[in-house]
């Protein structure tokens, strides 16, 4: 999935006719090649995503949202849950003093060994140890919302956009009552 530029809506052409026999030979089907980034000249399908034929798509859209010069592409999947939501892991070094911790890591001992693997195994082992001690593991939230601040040449970048969006949009369904 993502911004592939290979446009969808010209399918018989490089490179999109490449970009769909890909599709067709990974065995995944895109469900819908509205436009996805529209300007005054062109409307291309270049976001899209590839789902596999085997898994059941309940909705497929193009989105009318601004947050770039594409528009957003969403998809809602019909999938078998394996358990609960688990909260993501990782370390935070934004505390970590760097001096600090290259003086720790410089000062790692190794065993004589002329066996490579037992020397790495070795290093990592006290390199996790360090971490653990100045940046140790956390569980973070899944997600944050965050207020963004646009400038007001970007909000009217984004009206105007939308608004493209909005005539594209009636222009095609006005073609499709004409077929």
């Amino acid at each position: 999935m993502g911004d592939l530029n290979s446009d969808l809506q010209r399918p018989k052409t490089y490179p999109g006719k490449n970009l769909k026999n890909s599709l067709k030979l990974a065995g995944v089907k895109v469900h819908n090649t509205e436009p996805t980034r529209i300007t005054k000249t062109t409307a291309t399908c270049l976001d899209l995503i590839g789902i596999d034929k085997t898994i059941k798509c309940l909705q497929y859209k193009v989105g009318n949202e601004s947050v770039s010069d594409h528009l957003p592409v969403t998809a809602i999947l019909e999938v078998k849950p394996e358990g609960h939501v688990k909260p993501i892991l990782k370390r935070s070094f934004r505390k970590v003093d760097p001096i600090t911790l290259g003086n720790r890591l410089s000062s790692i001992k190794l065993p004589d060994s002329t066996c490579v693997n037992t020397l790495v195994e070795d290093w990592e082992d006290q390199v996790i140890i360090i971490l653990d001690e100045v940046a140790p593991v956390k569980q973070f939230p899944l997600k944050k919302s965050r207020s963004r601040f646009i400038d007001p040449e970007t909000r009217e970048i984004i009206k105007e956009k939308l608004w493209l969006v909005k005539k594209i949009k009636k222009s095609s369904k006005m073609q499709n009552i004409d077929k």
